[in-house]
């Protein structure tokens, strides 16, 4: 046999001309079931049979026509072909007519039942371009697939894009559990298929399957690529031998079957290949062909792809479930510090009145014990005092925590001087430092100026700070220092207490500053407190637009920096 088109010698059953290249085909019959085109038919010299039987070349679904509804076949030496109907109720139409044998010509369509087929040359378009459709389809589908990190949209897609390429039926997606992902009543696969399910079924023309895993597909196949992770291919299920053993191909009456392995490549680290995390099955019961070279290869390289999205759009979906529970936490972690600080407010405002009205009789006392001379009354009234006001500071310390945490803590600036605010300080301190027999310094560096902020709240912060240090310190020194400086162009203040006290562990410096939180459970049996003035300070600290830094080693004391611009933020406004 020779090439039509160069003359060279060729082998009668191949497709193409190894010269020329191009198509030994005289003609090209195109399938079309309803408005979807189907399978070509590149025609030579063997005859096509057409009809309801199995082995025919291109079977129909209507029951009305017979076991060989029509048969297509070369006529004579013209190159041509000629249709023949071979019998039905129906009938055979071309171009519309009613015909019993009818030469065929390009761009003729020919009905039969429920099948049209499309006669072409065999170089036109659906024709002779089977390599540069299969490149155009995995193109397409790979800049979809690319363009979307929806996994249900990724297998729609491939899916689709595999039924087209091998021209089947129907196909199914399936992929091994990942149970934060499996839906709801999701089946799972018999026949020693373990954890493999169904995760998207389509039908040629797009549409989706409600059909469940196990009906009419044979797993045997399946199990199959999932253990070698090699592709089976087949347009003939029903006549190979490497398929007798699986029944349920003859069960099905399966024609053309291929399952593709879903497996991303390796990563350059790895040595061998990964085991598939799922595969692509798609099969017809209909028509039976030989598959194309390319489009078989094209479907190969799609499932690798596919393999590579799905895995990046579980890992996507993973990220944003995860990111979902984290905000749901978050939500539910904020309304409980609302319900907390809310609590903390309230309750602390109905103590103030019962305590208030407490420190008043017992300031009475005390002013009447002196007055009538009753000094065996006076330490215990004036303990009640003491106490009195101490749980008074408690509670205040608490409804500032509350204020801050809602961001309710109203802040009011004027100027003032912060050499004379530090002077009163330090001085209100050292009854407390010669309690410890501490001792307690003031070093001020050149002028600070002036200062436009809350000196209230300024003020409670320094206290905090020495009150911290000269609690924690015995028989030792604390130094408070000031100095004006510049950060960023900002003028400011930076104000350092340090101690020779004991120091705290790095796993507790850390936090120093959460609320009721102190550098051990013995500090609150010896030195009392809720652990609030610290995390108060900080907070405060941030709102006058500075922050407080800690340097400290145990045994070595500690060093306490705040640092403020002399401007209040948003003062000016």
């Amino acid at each position: 046999m020779t090439c039509r088109h160069c003359g060279q010698p060729v082998d009668a059953q191949a497709d193409r001309c190894s010269g020329c290249g191009r198509r030994l085909a005289l003609a090209v019959l195109q399938v079309f079931r309803g408005e979807q085109p189907g399978e070509v038919y590149p025609l030579g010299t063997a005859a096509l049979r057409i009809g309801r039987s199995l082995d025919n070349d291109i079977c129909l679904g209507d029951a009305s026509v017979s076991r060989f509804h029509a048969r297509i076949e070369p006529d004579g030496d013209g190159g041509g072909y000629a249709i023949e109907d071979q019998g039905s109720t129906r009938g055979l139409f071309v171009n519309g007519q009613r015909a019993q044998r009818v030469a065929l010509h390009p761009g003729d369509v020919v009905t039969l039942g429920d099948v049209t087929l499309r006669f072409s040359p065999p170089d036109e378009p659906g024709g002779g371009t089977e390599a540069t459709t299969s490149a155009s389809v995995l193109l397409s589908v790979l800049e979809a697939i690319n363009a979307t990190h929806v996994l249900s949209e990724v297998m729609d897609r491939v899916l689709d894009a595999v039924i087209q390429l091998t021209g089947a039926e129907r196909g199914f997606l399936f992929l091994t559990d990942d149970p934060a992902e499996v839906p709801a009543g999701a089946e799972t696969l018999d026949e020693g298929v373990v954890g493999l399910r169904q995760r998207a079924a389509r039908v040629r023309g797009g549409a989706p399957r409600s059909e469940s895993t196990g009906l009419g597909i044979s797993t045997s196949v399946l199990r199959l690529v999932m253990e070698r992770g090699q592709t089976v291919a087949t347009g003939n299920a029903a006549a190979e031998p490497s398929f007798a053993p699986f029944q349920s191909v003859a069960n099905l009456s399966l024609r053309t079957i291929v399952c593709l392995p879903l497996r991303p490549p390796r990563a350059d680290h790895e040595t061998q290949p990964r085991p598939p995390i799922g595969a692509l099955y798609v099969d017809n019961s209909v028509l039976s062909a030989p598959f194309r070279p390319d489009a078989l290869r094209a479907a190969e390289a799609l499932a690798v792809h596919a393999g590579l999205a799905i895995e990046n759009a579980r890992l996507f979906e993973r990220e944003q479930r995860t990111i979902a529970e984290l905000e749901k936490a978050r939500d539910r972690a904020q309304e409980a510090s609302r319900a907390k600080s809310a609590f903390l407010a309230n309750m602390s405002h109905e103590l103030h009145t019962p305590l208030n009205a407490i420190l008043n009789y017992a300031e009475m006392l005390v002013e009447r014990a002196e007055d009538e001379g009753a000094d065996g009354f006076l330490p215990d009234a004036r303990r009640i005092v003491g106490s009195g006001r101490h749980l008074l500071r408690l509670i205040d310390d608490v409804l500032d925590l509350a204020r801050l945490e809602e961001g309710r803590m109203k802040l009011a600036a004027r100027p003032f001087e912060p050499e004379k605010l530090l002077r009163e300080v330090v001085d209100g301190h050292r009854a407390l430092a010669e309690e410890n027999e501490n001792s307690l310094e003031l070093q001020l560096h050149g002028d600070l100026g002036e200062m436009e902020s809350d000196p209230r709240r300024l003020r409670q912060i320094l206290a905090s700070l020495v009150t911290n240090a000269l609690k924690f310190t015995q028989k030792g020194a604390v130094r408070v220092e000031a100095s004006a400086e510049v950060v960023a162009g900002v003028p400011g203040v930076r104000f350092t207490i340090s101690d020779t006290g004991a120091g705290i562990a790095p796993e507790m410096a850390a936090r120093l500053f959460e609320a009721f939180s102190q550098s051990d459970d013995s500090d609150t049996r010896k030195h009392g407190g809720l652990g609030l003035g610290l995390a108060i300070a900080s907070r405060l600290a941030i709102a006058l637009g500075g922050r407080i830094e800690v340097e400290t080693q145990p045994g070595r004391g500690s060093v306490f920096s705040l640092r403020l611009p002399s401007v209040l933020p948003g003062a000016a406004d």
